[in-house]
């Protein structure tokens, strides 16, 4: 979640995250300095976002909610009314797109990547640029990884230690190392789901020591999600290059991305770049990532193409 302080007064909330009572005390601070929290966005399809749009816009009733076009209510045949698939059921929702029509157009300027159907629902994610900080606001377009856990990760790093382990029966103590090595692997199972260097065996399962260099060679590297890449943008190349050209018309100087890092010291051209596999035919190899860590992925991808789950 990122939050905007307007000039005109008030807060821009892009992709809010759970209104825990954490949250929303630290919200409240903001608001103490800034004003109410006027415009609640809602920047794609992906329903690890959405879930929380209606929860979060129920604690902020006087805030306008704007949400990406083409949203979806699989598996239902026919989408539902927004406002219901975010449990808000009687309040008015706003739909974003590429016009200077919106409340914020004088200080944030925003670009639609889609839609881009899929048999099952249809990409889509709106980019907005902050002029006055130079700033890149993206969700599941690209991400950047760092080669050590956040801190938040760090405050209970059971989980981290539990991922640690080498084999199931693997006894550990938590030291750096391990969180370290917890981090890594995190990263490899959220982009790969089932990396190269994991075996899964007879109740239970075996890492091969190249895993720590597998993901160490992504890391700090602004790059497409191997899911986006792989089920999804490279179904559309020649449309998301030309949507990223648009994109890398803005100047900015840094990304804040939905996931990993942020804000992470970039420029048009780096992110870019990012997309260059786009250009090859086929392709979703991109630098950082190795090309055998796609395998499952690719596997994956046919057996929904197969079955017709998504457009081949």
């Amino acid at each position: 979640m990122t939050v905007v302080a307007l000039k005109c007064g008030g807060l821009w909330v892009h992709s809010p995250v759970a209104p825990t009572l954490e949250c929303l005390a630290m919200l409240a601070d903001i608001q103490r300095t800034h004003g109410p929290i006027k415009y609640i966005i809602h920047p794609t399809y992906a329903l690890e976002h959405k879930v929380f749009v209606g929860a979060f816009a129920q604690q902020f009733p006087t805030a306008e909610v704007w949400v990406a076009p083409g949203q979806e209510s699989f598996p239902l045949p026919k989408a539902l009314p927004v406002s219901w698939q975010l449990g808000i059921p009687f309040r008015k929702i706003n739909t974003l797109d590429d016009s200077r029509s919106t409340p914020w157009a004088d200080e944030i300027e925003q670009i639609t990547v889609g839609p881009f159907p899929l048999q099952i629902g249809a990409f889509v994610e709106v980019v907005f640029f902050h002029m006055a900080t130079s700033t890149l606001l993206v969700t599941d377009l690209v991400g950047q990884a760092g080669k050590t856990a956040p801190e938040v990760c760090l405050e209970d790093p059971a989980p981290l230690l539990y991922l640690a382990r080498d084999t199931a029966d693997q006894l550990v103590k938590n030291s750096p190392d391990l969180e370290q090595a917890g981090w890594l692997k995190t990263l490899l199972l959220a982009l790969y789901i089932k990396p190269s260097t994991l075996d899964l065996v007879d109740n239970g399962f075996s890492w091969f020591p190249e895993y720590r260099n597998s993901a160490l060679e992504m890391c700090g590297r602004l790059v497409v999600a191997p899911l986006l890449s792989v089920f999804l943008i490279n179904r559309y190349p020649f449309q998301v290059l030309e949507v990223v050209d648009r994109i890398s018309q803005w100047n900015f100087t840094q990304i804040i991305p939905g996931h990993f890092e942020g804000p992470v010291p970039t420029n048009p051209k780096k992110f870019r770049q990012a997309f260059e596999f786009l250009e090859m035919d086929g392709s979703i190899s991109q630098d950082g990532l190795r090309d055998e860590e796609m395998e499952f992925l690719r596997s994956a991808n046919k057996t929904a193409v197969d079955n017709g789950l998504i457009k081949g």
